[in-house]
């Protein structure tokens, strides 16, 4: 009984941060979330349905500092931006959060017993948010980046670079 209470709890704690953490970051980012809510993945720390503008959190994401739950959120809500994790997806990252790949190594380099993240991975294994450590990982050449991050003057929607 005393376990479900302590869960119960952390979820609460979760949904109070991101609910924070989407009203801080959707309007900086020129996004709308219709919906989002916290559900157990074993696969994943996140997930993002562009059509239905519907993000997922992971609730093990509790567990880790605030900065990497932040990397999620901001991960999740650029989909609403850019469907793929190509130049420009990572373009937008880098426009809004210049220490992403630092938060990324981060997150899926703790080893949380008995949690979400039970294997340790190198931050060259390219490690990423819709993947648990226990997932194989290929790695990406870090030349992948964009040379130029998206811009937006005051005439152009946030939305677009």
């Amino acid at each position: 009984m005393a376990i479900d209470t302590v869960e119960a709890w952390l979820r609460a704690e979760l949904k109070t941060r991101v609910a924070a953490l989407i009203a801080q970051w959707a309007p900086r980012m020129g996004v709308t979330v219709a919906d989002w809510g916290i559900k157990r993945m074993k696969t994943r720390w996140g997930t993002c349905n562009v059509r239905a503008r519907r993000i997922w959190l992971n609730p093990a994401l509790i567990a880790h500092p605030p900065a990497c739950l932040e990397y999620v959120v901001v991960h999740e809500l650029t989909h609403l931006l850019e469907r793929h994790h190509n130049a420009r997806f990572h373009a937008w990252m880098d426009r809004f959060l210049p220490d992403w790949r630092t938060r990324q190594a981060q997150l899926n380099g703790q080893n949380q017993r008995g949690s979400f993240a039970e294997k340790r991975h190198s931050p060259r294994d390219g490690a990423h948010p819709h993947r648990s450590s226990s997932q194989p990982i290929v790695a990406k050449p870090a030349n992948v980046i964009a040379t130029e991050p998206p811009r937006c003057s005051s005439t152009e929607t946030a939305n677009q670079p």
